[in-house]
């Protein structure tokens, strides 16, 4: 490679790692502010309520949910703040050239705190919150959720510009110049195979059991997740009933589907790139099932009024959260490598 062609292939890789570097400060700084700032603020006949990002979690865990709760504070505080820190860490020690122990894992952080933060998740939670709130309570957008929004956005960016293949050429001079995104270790089918029957067993209480449990001037309700999509039909919300539908009932089957079929494609030839593009896509939309565990969530820390009106996570909740955890690790569990091997058998 010439000077001026390596000159310029160096001056890439800083320009994406100070781009990486500069939303990662941004999104950590507005991130710092979501823990002072309430995300949503509802009133009811002067009762007053707020919710923080720090309490959304402890919010599903005072409905005697705590292991919910926190797998809820796991996706929208310590995930995304580990990303953040990891991005942060690694990236300036790029710019500088000073490998600091453990950068390596540093790397592969970055990697497993984008794949598990579900602030934008969150964000579309708090959107859809609002269309259910207004039949219970008087609800307005607090000062953290826009802090939130761009905290969303300059993850998102610094997530996008983040170079793995360039941190690692300069920490370590090249020696794995070669490489690009964290690679994935190991992988079994039987694995994958086995959390995709889990999942599977985990999805029929999800569906069969009431997923939220309200309580409206004395009357109580229980709602499975059919059963809440059809009553939010049957009340003419049906952009969020759509939404609800898709993300809960749609992406869980779908993503089962989805990995059966890459399970079923690793075993024959003539694999033709398919299975690969699908694998990206099961990777990337196994985050928003959480969607409506945290509409949930929102739901319960701020619908609290008494016997007015409160509302809490239904026991179809944590075998959801279940079968929504399982699938991702099912599709994490599943071996590239099966897929190429077909590959190349096929073309050889």
């Amino acid at each position: 490679m010439s000077r001026d062609a390596s000159g310029g292939a160096e001056g890439g890789e800083l320009d994406g790692l100070r781009r990486a570097l500069a939303f990662g400060l941004a999104s950590a700084f507005f991130f710092i502010a979501l823990w002072f700032l309430p995300l949503v603020q509802v009133s009811k006949i002067g009762l007053e309520r707020e919710l923080l990002l720090g309490g959304l979690g402890s919010a599903i865990a005072a409905q005697d949910m705590r292991w919910l709760g926190r797998f809820v504070d796991f996706c929208v505080v310590l995930a995304p703040a580990a990303a953040l820190a990891a991005l942060l860490a690694v990236t300036l020690a790029a710019l500088l050239r000073r490998p600091f122990p453990g950068w390596r894992a540093g790397v592969a952080l970055v990697h497993f705190g984008a794949r598990w933060a579900m602030l934008e998740v969150l964000l579309l939670a708090i959107l859809l919150s609002f269309l259910k709130i207004g039949a219970l309570a008087d609800a307005r957008f607090g000062e953290g959720f826009y802090a939130l929004a761009a905290a969303v956005v300059f993850l998102l960016l610094g997530m996008q510009a983040f170079d793995g293949g360039a941190v690692r050429s300069r920490l370590e001079a090249g020696a794995e110049k070669a490489e690009g995104a964290v690679p994935r270790h190991g992988g079994s089918e039987a694995v994958a195979l086995a959390l995709l029957i889990s999942a599977a067993a985990a999805l029929l209480p999800a569906n069969l059991l009431p997923m939220m449990e309200m309580n409206i001037a004395g009357q109580r309700s229980a709602d499975t997740i059919f059963g809440g999509v059809v009553l939010l039909l049957h009340e003419g919300m049906w952009g969020i009933g759509l939404i609800v539908f898709i993300a809960s009932f749609v992406v869980p089957i779908g993503k089962l589907a989805g990995l059966a079929y890459l399970l079923w494609q690793a075993r024959r030839a003539g694999e033709d790139g398919r299975g690969m593009r699908l694998h990206r896509w099961l990777d990337f939309i196994g985050r928003w099932s959480m969607l409506d565990i945290l509409l949930i969530g929102l739901l319960s820390g701020l619908i609290q009024f008494h016997e007015l009106a409160n509302v809490r996570p239904g026991p179809a909740a944590p075998a959801f959260a279940a079968a929504v955890v399982l699938t991702i690790l099912a599709v994490e569990a599943f071996p590239l490598s099966a897929l190429q091997r077909r590959t190349a058998s096929h073309s050889s």
